[in-house]
């Protein structure tokens, strides 16, 4: 039985009212980092990438993103391997490279 508009209202309040309190606790720890779009945190930007494009892979990351966290962070490629869950990108990026 779907639930009425009003506990869908009081719902979405209390998701909203937990976020900002998460947000407030954390709020120190916090900051936007412009370097990394939505396109470059998911799958979007392989899309027009060669070799990359003709895998279908939602809900994985961009071998864009990959790269930056490598670099970023200096991490060497086994240690990202065991660190991104998105193997798929990483195996790719790591045997082109």
């Amino acid at each position: 039985m779907p639930s009425s508009p009003a506990k869908k209202t009081t719902g979405i309040r209390a998701c909203r009212a937990a976020v900002r309190e998460v947000e407030t606790r954390y709020e120190a720890h916090l900051s936007v980092n412009e370097d990394l779009t939505r396109e470059l945190v998911s799958f979007q930007a392989n899309k027009k990438e060669p070799f990359y494009r003709w895998l279908k892979f939602k809900e994985g990351f961009s071998s864009k993103l990959v790269q930056y966290c490598i670099n970023r962070f200096q991490l060497l490629p086994h240690v990202a391997e065991s660190s991104i869950s998105n193997v798929t990108s990483l195996s790719l990026l790591i045997t082109q490279s």
